[in-house]
């Protein structure tokens, strides 16, 4: 019925477990996974894939990647659409990871400085 990605999850975070303070190495999941279950396939989790990866550092960096937009939200109004961006984004490393460009693309610009000018301002610092 599924795609067996609970499984794969589920194997993520026992290997979190047995490994919490370094992880197991980057890029070690899909190797580990072939040869305890013999199975070879990605999660595609961005979340549970860092935490198995890299243990607390990896909680500690997503952290970062969570909380670094909304704090900058808090100084920074001026970005329309950064609730769309952010929550795209965040949907979007739950099933696809990095596979696409997409995720780091958008998460990127949910962190843009735009700036508005009136058109007659824009004239006038041109004349000055």
């Amino acid at each position: 019925i599924t795609t067996g990605r609970s499984n794969l999850i589920a194997f993520e975070i026992a290997a979190f477990i047995e490994n919490p303070f370094l992880g197991i190495g980057v890029g070690k999941v899909k190797e580990v996974r072939l040869n305890e279950t013999g199975v070879e396939a990605a999660s595609h989790n961005e979340m549970t894939r860092l935490v198995a990866e890299h243990g607390l550092l990896g909680i500690f960096a997503f952290l970062i990647l969570l909380f670094t937009p909304l704090i900058y939200r808090l100084k920074n109004k001026t970005n329309l659409f950064f609730y769309s961006f952010y929550i795209f984004w965040l949907l979007t490393i739950n099933h696809s990871a990095m596979r696409i460009a997409a995720p780091a693309f958008i998460y990127g610009l949910c962190l843009l400085n735009i700036t508005y000018y009136k058109p007659m301002e824009k004239m006038k610092k041109r004349l000055i």
